[in-house]
């Protein structure tokens, strides 16, 4: 009998469907030539338990990037820890039959790599780590010889240590199986935090080990970390980016907060956010708003998430005649989002406003309104009438009243405004604006 290779082959046979030539069309081009320029295997790693089965996934193309259908031959290169059978799910471990795999036997743990190959061309390597079952995965902060200041940030389950924006801390993430650490051997871990606006997670920087990452704050506010290992999710912990206290406003080249603007002018207003630690934060996700929009408008020029018109610089823009109060705010949950506050009724999220506000005074022309007012009823009256009156918005001064032989259930005007309609319950009346 002879020797059985290092490599176990198994060919599997990839079925790609091209798209179909529309129907009373011809295509005299020649067809794309079986043979591959490139292969592609997915996943590009994989996890797996001793004794757990991997699925893969193949594609082909050829020299022109269209998909192909071509006999794929899938290697391992550590039969003894993964082993693959002819329908291309491997096993960690030994199949009890390679043309009709049902158990798989546990092996040792390990790394192999897989590669896919046809007519001499072959798919970049995927390694897969074989490891035994993962009970637990625990993450802890890592001790830093010149730790960053903290503040203490009320959440919802309790205090929690934060730091502020552009600080870091570093994480660790210790894999377990029956009270024994095999995180050298489950592969790569994905760190995920709940909200990529409160803290930046990384575990590609240099000078940190392979199971570590480090978290830097950003928004403020609480959010929640996790690594997961093999499909399974450590618990997750509290992450906090100190919260805001203070926002200041200023107006840009002016001398105060209270200006004159004429309407189609603008102005750019600043704000200054300061966190619990005193430290001046850049690009907050700010909520700016406006007592009097048909007077002036304001909008943040930044972005946050899903979030438009919010940051820390605001354009107000004048519309019309008027005042109009201006303000930022920090608002949950797009800033200090899951910062509890005490009150005297508990614990709750609040927004933060600005220590003073921008008083804006539109002047110019201001567009002259007529508005129509009628009685409606009768009272205790019988058959009586009712009179219509207008009203101008630029003085409030009110016209002769002009009478209608009914009381007036509804009143419409036509698109051009010169003619009105008014409904009662005895008939259409209408009214010519221009003449009363």
């Amino acid at each position: 009998m002879g020797r059985c290779g290092s490599v176990l082959w198994v060919v599997i046979l990839i079925l790609l469907i091209g798209s179909l030539a529309g129907c009373g069309s011809s295509n005299n081009a020649p067809a794309a030539p079986n043979v591959p320029a490139s292969i592609t295997l997915t996943p590009a790693t994989a996890s797996v338990e001793v004794g757990g089965t991997q699925n893969f996934t193949v594609s082909a193309k050829n020299s022109a990037g269209a998909p192909i259908s071509v006999a794929v031959t899938l290697s391992s290169s550590n039969p003894a820890v993964l082993t693959i059978a002819n329908n291309g799910v491997a096993c960690g471990g030994t199949w009890d039959s390679l043309t009709s795999p049902i158990v798989c036997t546990p092996g040792p743990v390990g790394v192999a790599q897989v590669t896919a190959s046809a007519a001499g061309v072959s798919s970049a390597p995927v390694t897969v780590f074989v490891h035994q079952h993962i009970e637990h995965i625990s993450v802890t902060q890592v001790p830093s010889p010149t730790p960053p200041p903290t503040c203490t940030v009320e959440s919802a389950s309790g205090p929690v240590n934060g730091i502020s924006q552009n600080q870091i801390f570093t994480y660790q993430a210790t894999v377990s199986s029956r009270g024994n650490d095999i995180t050298a051997t489950v592969g790569p871990l994905t760190w995920t935090a709940l909200s990529s606006t409160i803290v930046k997670v990384s575990n590609t920087v240099s000078g940190i080990g392979a199971n570590q990452a480090q978290a830097t704050a950003n928004v403020p506010g609480i959010t929640q970390i996790f690594v997961n290992a093999a499909g399974v999710n450590s618990p997750a912990i509290n992450f906090a980016t100190c919260p805001v206290k203070s926002i200041t406003l200023a107006v840009t080249n002016s001398a105060s907060n209270a200006f004159t603007l004429a309407t189609g002018g603008s102005k750019t207003i600043t704000a200054t956010v300061v966190d619990t630690l005193n430290a001046t934060l850049t690009n907050v996700p700010l909520t700016w708003s406006t007592s009097e929009p048909a007077v002036a408008t304001v909008t943040g020029t930044g972005t946050s998430g899903n979030a438009t018109g919010i940051g820390s610089t605001g354009t107000l823009r004048a519309v019309s005649p008027g005042g109009a109060a201006i303000i930022a705010s920090c608002t949950p949950p797009s800033c200090n989002d899951g910062v509890q506050t005490p009150t005297v009724v508990g614990v709750t999220t609040l927004p933060i406003y600005p220590t003073d506000i921008v008083k804006a005074t539109v002047t110019g022309t201001k567009a002259t309104t007529t508005v129509w007012a009628t009685s409606t009823g009768c009272g205790t009256n019988f058959n009586c009438g009712s009179s219509i009156v207008s009203i101008s918005t630029s003085n409030n001064a009110v016209s002769g009243a002009a009478s209608l032989p009914n009381p007036p259930n509804s009143l419409v005007f036509n698109p051009q405004g010169t003619k009105a309609f008014l409904g009662s319950s005895k008939g259409l009346m209408v009214l010519d604006p221009a003449a009363n």
